[in-house]
């Protein structure tokens, strides 16, 4: 594979993109749902409703990213003893 050092990254990327789209959807149906119901409402209230949409869907796929974001020692191409020091993460028990 050409992206040996950034497989991790590049594969978060990607189900993040493909998670965007059901939050995506779900955003959309739900403003649509909003907007219905704000029928009578000024245009001021429909702008926020309409703004707060958008925020949200800017937001979800950073949050998404963020969350999905879990790089392994072998992904940064570093042993786990320099990994762990450096990135300050907490290794499991092999205890058992």
């Amino acid at each position: 594979m050409i992206f040996t050092q950034d497989n991790w990254l590049m594969e978060t990327f990607g189900w993040t993109l493909l998670h965007s789209l059901w939050q995506g959807a779900i955003i959309a149906i739900t403003f649509s749902v909003v907007l219905r119901l704000m029928k009578t409402a000024t245009a001021n209230a429909r702008y926020l409703a309409a703004c707060a949409a958008l925020c949200m869907f800017a937001a979800l796929p950073a949050v998404t990213f963020v969350r999905l974001a879990k790089p392994t020692p072998k992904d940064c191409g570093l042993n786990e003893e320099h990994f762990y020091e450096a990135s300050g993460f907490c290794r499991a028990s092999s205890n058992g």
